[in-house]
């Protein structure tokens, strides 16, 4: 359920969630405006000799921009206009990120570099008072990885892997924004998951 994205800034990731709609992190697709086209691209990594299947994906929304990164709003919402996304790839499912406990075992899921890469890790911390919506976990990402998927240890969707700014990989800590937040902040802008 994890795509590769590719806009004319460079690659990261995307989830597929059903309906032809994908969640990625604002900052991979930071150089569209809203109604622009990005190309993605479904992979099989247990069968790399597959054809990947290309497609074309719209933007719907964005987490909202100011001239400051704030992680809490790195998320945006993308939606396949060439193909039914559900002929190639299973929408994943959405568990909740309230129900997560320090230690729980993850996976981060992505395509740094435009490779399909699959990491194992606990949630090492929940940010308290500075900054609640995000998840600080062990499993290691690198640049490609952002918008790709944090998975619970029962392979739901609980964050989107995020890392920019001061929740960056150069601090030796891989930041997901907490899916909760990007539902009611997609709710909020009329969109329902």
């Amino acid at each position: 359920a994890v795509v590769l994205v590719e806009t004319d800034s460079g690659t990261g990731s995307a989830v597929f969630i059903g309906n032809n709609y994908l969640i990625t992190a604002a900052h991979v697709v930071n150089n569209m405006g809203l109604n622009d086209y990005c190309e993605i691209e479904f992979q099989d990594p247990n069968n790399p000799d597959r054809q990947r299947i290309r497609a074309m994906a719209q933007m719907m929304t964005i987490g909202e921009i100011s001239s400051k990164y704030d992680p809490s709003q790195d998320f945006a919402l993308l939606h396949i206009v060439t193909i039914d996304g559900s002929k190639f790839a299973n929408p994943c499912a959405i568990g909740s990120s309230a129900a997560v406990k320090v230690k729980d075992k993850i996976k981060v899921v992505g395509f740094p570099g435009g490779t399909f890469s699959y990491t194992e890790g606990v949630v090492s911390s929940i940010k308290g008072s500075e900054n609640t919506d995000l998840f600080d976990v062990s499993a290691g990402a690198w640049p490609g990885n952002s918008g790709g998927a944090l998975f619970n240890q029962n392979d739901q969707l609980i964050g989107i892997v995020t890392l920019k700014g001061k929740h960056s990989v150069n601090d030796g800590k891989t930041y997901a924004l907490k899916i909760d937040k990007i539902k009611r902040e997609l709710q909020a802008k009329g969109f329902q998951l």
